[in-house]
C-alpha cells in the first residue's frame, strides 16, 4: 500500500498541479464513482442525495429496478 502511494499516487498529484497551471495534459483520474441509482439509505452529513425521494416520491418509480 505504501509502495503504491509513493510510486503511483504522489507523482499523479504533481501531474494534476502541472495540468492546473496549464503546463501539461492532466493524468488519468485517481478514482471513478458510478452511481447506478440515487436511492441511498445512508444519511451522510456531506451529501443530501438521500433527500430526493422523501421529497419527491414520484421520482422513485423512475429508478432502475430488477
Amino acid at each position: 500500500m505504501l509502495k503504491r502511494l509513493l510510486t503511483d499516487q504522489i507523482p499523479k498529484l504533481g501531474g494534476y498541479r502541472l495540468a492546473y497551471e496549464g503546463l501539461r495534459n492532466p493524468p488519468a483520474p485517481m478514482n471513478l464513482t458510478l452511481s447506478i441509482t440515487n436511492a441511498c439509505n445512508s444519511r451522510c452529513i456531506s451529501c443530501d442525495i438521500w433527500t430526493i425521494y422523501p421529497a419527491e416520491k414520484e421520482r422513485l418509480e423512475e429508478e432502475l429496478t430488477l
